[in-house]
């Protein structure tokens, strides 16, 4: 049966006896004038020892943005710069490539054009026609076999790196929710509840809406298999917090459950991640 967007929104309706409406008009203005600064990009390119560095410079930052403005914009416990690592992984229209493989592919083609325009401006007609020729050939062949893209084996590391990040974050709040269901427990807390006390502790919060539907959200998403117990937020015994944490990244990235799972290669040891 197909979903409801009311049947999505009954755990508002229990907890949040009054509506309220909060005013995003100023706000929009403020972000509407930061992202139009913000096109003013600066790039340049560093030599280091062992690396150059492509330097992309916005002339904007959220600390330009009012107190209060910060304050709204850091509920959901995860900054802009979270949200920059995760749409990098999305693909702006389907058929697409990712922002990452986007973004990644122009700084190999700028980096691949400035070097072969060095190489014609330090060999190229300022030699004899013959030798002119047989430069220009040379110079043709490199271009063309340094014609690459982002290979799989590197966007699946870049992409790995990024998710056992996140993975780490998740499972911090995972585990805290955990532990405060188990507790919850011990006190014979009913069902409302100890759905009311994690409703206290995550309200606001970016995956709210994933873990307080008794219906859909991540509970759908973690695989129970042959076992009796559905996993629900109120039964700590019917869900572990790295099953909640993969599961609110599957939908964050908005991939199955099973593809997180296997491309973070899931351990019992979260520190390697770090």
């Amino acid at each position: 049966m197909e979903l409801t967007p009311t049947t999505r929104q009954d755990w508002r309706e229990e907890f949040i006896k009054r509506p309220r409406t909060p005013r995003i008009d100023t706000k929009n203005k403020d972000i509407e004038s930061l992202l139009l600064r913000a096109i003013k990009v600066q790039v340049s390119l560093q030599q280091k020892q062992n690396q150059s560095v492509l330097v992309l410079k916005l002339p904007v930052s959220t600390h330009q943005l009012p107190k209060d403005a910060q304050a709204i914009y850091s509920q959901l416990g995860i900054g802009i710069e979270g949200f920059f690592h995760e749409v990098l992984w999305k693909k702006p229209t389907k058929g697409s490539s990712t922002l990452w493989s986007e973004l990644v592919r122009a700084t190999y083609k700028a980096y691949r054009e400035a070097w072969l325009h060095l190489l014609e401006s330090l060999y190229l007609d300022h030699f004899h026609p013959a030798a002119d020729k047989i430069l220009r050939e040379q110079l043709s062949t490199l271009r063309r076999t340094t014609a690459r893209s982002p290979g799989r084996r590197h966007i699946l590391a870049a992409e790995k790196l990024s998710l056992k990040r996140r993975y780490k974050e998740l499972l911090g709040d995972c585990t805290t929710m955990h532990e405060m269901v188990l507790d919850c427990v011990r006190k014979s807390y009913s069902e409302g509840k100890i759905r009311e006390t994690i409703f206290k502790e995550i309200r606001g919060k970016r995956f709210d809406e994933d873990v307080l539907p008794k219906e859909c959200g991540a509970w759908d998403n973690i695989p129970y298999g042959g076992r009796s117990q559905f996993p629900r937020l109120h039964d700590p015994n019917s869900w572990k917090p790295n099953q909640l944490a993969i599961a609110l990244l599957a939908l964050e990235r908005g991939v199955k459950y099973q593809t997180i799972e296997k491309k973070i290669a899931f351990t019992r040891h979260p520190t390697e991640y770090r």
